[in-house]
């Protein structure tokens, strides 16, 4: 955009009243209201580079003389019509030679989706156009794509390869256009919260633990150290680990289902004292007890605990399913308890490591050591599900075959909000 004589200017609007700095509907076919309000007596400093792009992924503007109005009106919601203030002012624009797009933002691991890299102005002649990622290995893709002679355009494939945002450039000459994109691991296919250290690379080392199931209920780490409690462990099959030394937590999105599967990995360094949080929502958590020691326990108005201890110091799988009627525990793939109840739903805001109605740390009541890929899906898995997220920590993709897992994924509805 030729916005010299416009960009980053300073305007003060005139009369003390309050000002619109918009664009003029002719030019746009009535598309939404871009612009933005200025207060009353404040000065604005803006580029104006942000809405020339808006209004072309709209696909509402190509070239010419774009205006840019002071208004001192509301928008009328029907008409988008406007009384022009002063002063007016305009800039010319001229497409970008070079631009790229995809047919999506998300890919998933092992998935593709197709790109596209499209010429503006003349087709004469052949056309190289170099991609390269950033940061690197997020993407397969082919490291140049020809435009035809005679063509403006040449779409290509993006494979996904592992997981974390990823800014794909193309490059023709002084001519580059970029595109940013997320990849997605793929799981059993129907995760609604997945918290998964080993495979959130984007996540690694900020105060974020992203949900990889695509939901963007994201996890917030409390009162703990993004440098140090993100933590490389390769045993199990694993890459890295959330640490938690009794006073840390993970703050989730609210997460509600009747029928309900919820897996973690875990390696406990201490079971002593109280019950140790692995998951907790208001009235309702699944915990290491502590009296019997060990045991896995559910409480969602009275207690039930599964199994014998658990070994301390080791990698061990926890799956907790309630299917409206019953609660089922299982470890490393084996059922380890079952115990008739009601009223044993999910509902509400989350959090790993703490329960929502309990005290922000110091009770003792907090989980001591790792955690990874925690999933939670809004039915029962069937046991050859089971045994597959029981095989390794992170693992990806689902078993060969499942009974009836199509008609079961449909028989309920959950809820996740970031």
């Amino acid at each position: 955009a030729n916005d010299t004589p416009f960009a980053n200017q300073v305007f003060d609007p005139p009369m003390g009243t309050e000002q619109r700095l918009v664009m003029d509907e002719n030019y746009f076919n009535a598309i939404p209201f871009h612009g933005m309000v200025v207060p009353s007596g404040t000065a604005l400093a803006y580029d104006v580079t942000a809405m020339v792009a808006q209004a072309m992924a709209a696909g509402r503007f190509n070239s010419g003389e774009m205006q840019f109005l002071w208004t001192t009106n509301q928008f009328y919601s029907d008409y988008y019509q406007f009384t022009v203030g002063t002063p007016s002012l305009s800039l010319s624009y001229t497409p970008a030679n070079l631009v790229l797009s995809s047919d999506a933002g998300i890919v998933n691991v092992g998935a593709t989706i197709t790109g596209t890299v499209t010429r503006n102005g003349s087709t004469s002649g052949d056309l190289v156009v170099t991609l390269t990622q950033s940061p690197a290995g997020r993407l397969t893709i082919p490291a140049t794509v020809t435009i035809l002679d005679g063509q403006s355009q040449q779409t290509f494939e993006i494979l996904g390869a592992n997981p974390g945002n990823v800014t794909l450039t193309a490059t023709a000459g002084s001519d580059s256009s970029n595109r940013s994109l997320s990849v997605l691991p793929v799981g059993l296919g129907d995760e609604y919260l997945w918290i998964c250290p080993s495979l959130d690379n984007e996540g690694n080392g900020t105060s974020t633990a992203n949900d990889l199931s695509g939901n963007n209920s994201n996890g917030t780490l409390t009162d703990m150290d993004p440098a140090t409690d993100w933590v490389t462990d390769t045993v199990a099959g694993g890459v890295r680990a959330l640490a938690f030394d009794g006073s840390d937590r993970v703050l989730l999105g609210e997460v509600s289902a009747d029928q309900w599967t919820f897996a973690v990995w875990v390696n406990v360094t201490s079971v002593g004292g109280a019950y140790k949080r692995i998951f907790g929502q208001t009235g309702f958590r699944i915990d290491i007890a502590h009296d019997p020691s060990g045991l896995l326990a559910v409480f969602a108005g009275v207690w039930h605990t599964f199994g014998s201890a658990v070994p301390t110091g080791t990698w061990v799988h926890y799956i907790v399913t309630f299917d409206g009627t019953s609660l089922r525990a299982y470890r490393n793939g084996s059922q380890i308890g079952a115990t008739i109840a009601s009223g044993r739903s999910m509902a509400g805001a989350s959090r790993l490591g703490d329960y929502v109605s309990g005290p922000a740390g110091g009770d003792n009541n907090q989980f001591i050591g790792l955690k990874d890929d925690v999933r939670i899906f809004n039915r029962v898995i069937n046991s050859a599900e089971r045994t597959h997220l029981a095989s390794a920590r992170a693992v990806l993709g689902s078993p060969p075959s499942g009974p009836n897992k199509a008609t079961l994924h449909h028989l309920r509805q959950m809820t996740v909000n970031s």
